[in-house]
């Protein structure tokens, strides 16, 4: 029982620190060259990947600011950070842990809802805007990506 309380004060630290690691900026939303290897680099894919993802990661931050309950925050922020994982989307990646460990160190508290969790409102916001930076970065490359493919199709 103590080991449990020990590793839930670990991940409250965790998460505090991950926290601030969301709050710093990146050069660009996307790595690039992650994503290339992720999808072999082709580009066609990449596009199609990027396109998933710029359609489910507001399906999920929709979920997490709707969550009823500890178990539906946790899942939700857990895809999101999965699928920005995937993508090389490492704000939103960094931000959806912090949510997600917010929770986790949390779950003592019982009969508080997720959202009102202290840290569970900069922690929405903190994610809301690195979803934001991404799409609109995502929209942005997304058109010149599209032109390119048309220009030199492979």
């Amino acid at each position: 029982m103590s080991v449990h309380i020990h590793e839930g004060q670990e991940r409250g630290r965790l998460g505090t620190r991950r926290q601030r690691e969301c709050e710093r900026r990146h050069d660009t939303p996307i790595d690039w060259a992650h994503l290339s290897r992720f999808t072999m680099d082709d580009k066609a894919l990449q596009q199609e990947v990027l396109g998933l993802f710029a359609k489910e990661a507001p399906r999920y931050l929709a979920r997490l600011q709707i969550a009823a309950n500890r178990k539906d925050w946790i899942e939700a922020a857990h895809t999101l950070k999965g699928s920005a994982r995937a993508v090389g989307a490492w704000a939103i990646a960094e931000c959806a842990q912090a949510a997600e460990a917010l929770q986790l160190s949390a779950q003592h508290e019982l009969g508080a809802e997720a959202r009102c969790l202290p840290g569970a409102r900069q922690a929405l916001e903190q994610l809301n805007l690195a979803v934001q930076r991404t799409l609109a970065y995502i929209e942005e490359t997304g058109a010149q990506l599209a032109v390119r493919l048309e220009a030199h199709p492979a």
